[in-house]
């Protein structure tokens, strides 16, 4: 039944997000599933509409890094995971090209920001919490700078401190 509403959500994306701004003029435009490999060495599998990425697609950049998620007009859209060569990983909302909305960043180590973002920069409550899922830092930011301090800990005090769900 899962898999079932996720082929029904893909599919249902892909079909409305068909975008009628950008049209082909040529009968040689990409349309559909692609795979399409670039002179940098960069790969994107995924959908195409009108030669743009439109729908869900992977994009393999030559550096290692990796995104796999909803495109909108050639630009990242949607719900999507980027994969960072490092280990790091973003996992969120995407509004054209840019991190915006709510998303979750794994550093290579296990600890993670789980937060608000916009335009690619930390925007409004954020927490910081280490592998072991202990709170350090909690406040608010704006253009990745912090703000407002909503609680802090020293390291000896992490041990006692409970889990904080995401």
């Amino acid at each position: 039944m899962r898999s079932v509403l996720i082929f029904l959500l893909i599919f249902l994306n892909t079909v409305s997000c068909k975008s009628t701004e950008n049209t082909c003029e040529v009968k040689s435009c990409l349309n559909g599933w692609q795979v399409i490999e670039y002179p940098n060495g960069d790969q994107y599998e995924g959908h195409f509409y009108n030669d743009l990425k439109e729908g869900i697609g992977i994009y393999r950049y030559a550096n290692g890094d990796r995104y796999e998620g909803f495109y909108r007009n050639d630009l990242r859209h949607g719900e999507g995971i980027y994969f960072y060569q490092n280990g790091d990983r973003f996992e969120g909302k995407y509004q054209n090209g840019k991190r915006n909305g709510s998303g979750k960043y794994t550093f290579s180590d296990g600890s993670f920001f789980v937060g608000d973002w916009k335009d690619n920069q930390f925007s409004g409550y954020t927490r910081l919490l280490n592998p072991k899922q202990s709170l350090v830092l909690e406040g608010y930011w704006s253009g990745s700078q912090f703000q407002k301090e909503q609680s802090i800990f020293r390291s000896d005090q992490l041990q006692t401190k409970e889990k904080v769900s995401e």
